[in-house]
This record gives structure tokens, C-alpha cells and sequence, in this order.
């Protein structure tokens, strides 16, 4: 079994609007909601793949018990924390060649809230060997939280892999998960530094496995990305002249990829295959944390992966 936490989710709200400006009205007949949050996504992704898997983190209010019963409605078994505040909404407007987003910073989570969080976290990790933890910190909770999830993970011996960016990750990497996923943005971001080539970006991560992170996968968007592991480097190609309907999630679907092949015990390789083709099968569709299985299979025979020199 795989746990997911989504410690800020949200209700994802969708709008299709082709040629959407500032300042002018439109009426949508394309509107979505869907239960988001990138842990919710791995979550999605996780389940169409067959996996078992169970989701927590916070959720409070009438959004918060309409993720609960769209979740349940899947079939994805759930254990959150209820909070007093209201689970936020995040609104999203694809329009022609871009997209706009606004996201509410959601509620303030209480030192109770967070304590009775540590509580349960710690029993529901007895029965699983995979923790994915995804996303930003709500309000309330130090930066240094998924630090301490981290170490809890670590004590009993469970592999954590953290999506999250900025100080979050940073004060996290010495707590030493198993895998962390920045983008080229967020690693030099976290260095203080361009990486203008290959050879600087494959350097940067090495720095963050020197702070404490097991293995780091440096997402590259349509160049695929760079897998600096305990022993050996990768370059993931994937394939050109994908049609990206909807790239919203495609990192979750990317981090429940990696997920399912590690808990199947399948090869580092593997894991990034599976890994990539999630992503791109996500963005393939425009439902945020779909992917299709059929597709995944087609894509998995494309991806290319050339070993690197481990210098």
C-alpha cells in the first residue's frame, strides 16, 4: 500500500475558455470541479493504475467533506485530519496556448490541529512502505514540517518521496528522503544559482544529495529529466511531438508513476519510465491527476534512458 498526503487541498475548479481576457465576461460551458491538491492527484493516478491506496492530510468545511465523498465516490480510501477552517478552492482557466491560475492559501491549521495530524500520520505509516508527500504548507504549520514527517519516515525504516519547493524542501533534504523531485526553476532556486547546462544541472543536484537526499530527479518539462541516484546518473529522454492538452498534474501523475514501480520493486529504470509516461499521459488528457493505461503502455516502448558518467 502507497500513502499520500495533501497537507493544503483543494476543490479544483476548471474553465475552457479559448480567447479569455482581462476585464471582460464569459460563460463557460465546460467547467469542472474535481478534489486537487498534489497529493490528491498522485492519489487519482495511483488508483487507475490498480494500486492500493490510501490519501490524508487536512480537511475541513463543506469543501473539505466534498473531496472527502468524491474520494470515497472513487473508491480511494481516505483518513484526514478534519481541521476547524475551510479547505480552500483553486480556480484554473485554460484558455488558448495558456492558462491562468488563482489558488487561495487555505485555512490555519492549529497546534492541535498539527499534533493530532503527527498522531495519526505515525499509525497510518505501520501498513504501508511508500509515503508520497506533495504540495505547499497551509498556514499554521512551520516550515520545517515535512522535516519532521520526513524523520519519522526515515525511523521506520519507509521510503518518503517529497514534492514540495523553497525552504520547505530545503530544511527537509537533511532529514534524508528517499527521493525528492524539483524542477530546473526550483534547484536553482534552492542554490541561489543559474545552472546553464547538462553537466551544472547533474552538479546541482549532487549538491542536494550531499545535504542529505537519498536520490533527486530534476524535472526538465519536454527535455524529460536528469536522475541523480545512489549510485548511478540517468537522462531520461521522452518522446517529441506530444499534444499537451492539459499539463496541470502531470508532476503528480509523474510522482504516482514512480511510486507504483518502486512498490512493485521494479528496477531505477523502470521506475522512471514509469515515471515519465504518467506525466506525459496526464497532460495527454484534460482531466487533472487522469492518465490512461493504454497510453502509458505505447509511451513506456519510446522512452529513452542513457546512463551517465558518474563524475
Amino acid at each position: 500500500m502507497i500513502l499520500t498526503v495533501t497537507l493544503n487541498p483543494a476543490v479544483d475548479t476548471r474553465y475552457e475558455i479559448n480567447e479569455f481576457k482581462l476585464g471582460e465576461v464569459f460563460r463557460s460551458e465546460n467547467g469542472r470541479k474535481t478534489p486537487g491538491g498534489k497529493g490528491l492527484n498522485v492519489a487519482k493516478v495511483l488508483k487507475i493504475l490498480g494500486e492500493d491506496v490510501l490519501t490524508t492530510g487536512y480537511l475541513g468545511g463543506v469543501n473539505g467533506k466534498w473531496i472527502e465523498d468524491e474520494l470515497n465516490r472513487n473508491q480511494i480510501k481516505t483518513s484526514f485530519e478534519k481541521i476547524s477552517g475551510e479547505t480552500r478552492v483553486c480556480l484554473a482557466i485554460l484558455s488558448k496556448n495558456n492558462q491562468t491560475e488563482i489558488l487561495e492559501s487555505g485555512p490555519v491549521i492549529s497546534c492541535e490541529e498539527k499534533a493530532n495530524f503527527i498522531n495519526r500520520f505515525i499509525k497510518l505509516i505501520e501498513n504501508v512502505n511508500i509515503i508520497c508527500c506533495s504540495g505547499s504548507l497551509p498556514k499554521g504549520l512551520d516550515k520545517d514540517f515535512y522535516k519532521e514527517i520526513v524523520k519519522i519516515c526515515k525511523e521506520r525504516d519507509k521510503k518518503i518521496i517529497l514534492d514540495t519547493s523553497g525552504e520547505s524542501l530545503l530544511l527537509s533534504i537533511e532529514s534524508k528522503p528517499f527521493l525528492i523531485k524539483p524542477n530546473k526553476d526550483e534547484l536553482e532556486s534552492i542554490l541561489n544559482m543559474k545552472l546553464k547546462d547538462e553537466n551544472s544541472i547533474v552538479g546541482g543536484g549532487k549538491k542536494l544529495q550531499a545535504m542529505g537526499a537519498e536520490n533527486v530527479m530534476i524535472s526538465l518539462g519536454k527535455d524529460g529529466c536528469l536522475f541523480i541516484g545512489e549510485k548511478d546518473i540517468y537522462k531520461v529522454r521522452i518522446p517529441k511531438g506530444i499534444v499537451a492538452l492539459n499539463p496541470i498534474g502531470s508532476g503528480d501523475s509523474s510522482v504516482a508513476g514512480f511510486a507504483y514501480a518502486l512498490e512493485r520493486e521494479k528496477s531505477i529504470v523502470d521506475c522512471l519510465k514509469y515515471s515519465m509516461a504518467c506525466g506525459i499521459s496526464n497532460a495527454m488528457n484534460l482531466e487533472t491527476g487522469f492518465v490512461s493505461e493504454k497510453e502509458i503502455k505505447e509511451i513506456l516502448e519510446k522512452i529513452n534512458i542513457e546512463q551517465l558518467e558518474n563524475v
